[in-house]
């Protein structure tokens, strides 16, 4: 089975969710990996940082990779879709408006995050980024089929 574009904003999706919620998470693994690997696990010693940090650091790595597979082939979509006489008007559209969408749910986390604790707000922020990724799935899904597509 070939994998679509579609397909791959899927997992792009499913994996930065399961990153994103995990750093909810870290000290829980920080005494996972202490428990397992004992003294070799001390990152203090090697980098200066605690091994919660290092244990952060090492889960932002799949969650930018995730990130970026969501965004390129959302890019790659567009770019099929688009008349290549409008691509440009169309991702600096996009640009603009993306980043203005996301100036009220930075207001809200902000907010929360006053009054949450950060794991909390993190695993918070990893569930609504699951249920409107679900939503737009369920509800995008039909009108996808009927956009026509140019060559």
């Amino acid at each position: 089975q070939p994998v679509t574009t579609a397909r791959v904003v899927t997992m792009g999706f499913v994996l930065f969710v399961a990153t994103l919620a995990s750093l909810g998470f870290v000290q829980n693994l920080s005494d996972i990996v202490q428990e397992t690997l004992g003294p070799v696990a001390d990152a203090y010693e090697w980098t200066g940082l605690s091994l919660q940090s290092t244990v952060a650091m090492g889960l932002a790595i799949p969650v930018g990779f995730a990130f970026s597979l969501v965004n390129v082939a959302a890019r790659a979509v567009l770019h099929e879709r688009a008349p290549a006489e409008m691509q440009g008007r169309i991702f600096a559209v996009q640009m603009v408006l993306g980043s203005l969408a996301s100036i009220i749910p930075l207001f809200i986390v902000g907010g929360l995050a006053e009054v949450l604790p950060a794991r909390v707000l993190i695993i918070l922020v990893a569930a609504t980024v699951l249920v409107i990724a679900i939503y737009s799935r369920l509800w995008g899904a039909p009108r996808a089929a009927t956009l026509p597509r140019t060559a």
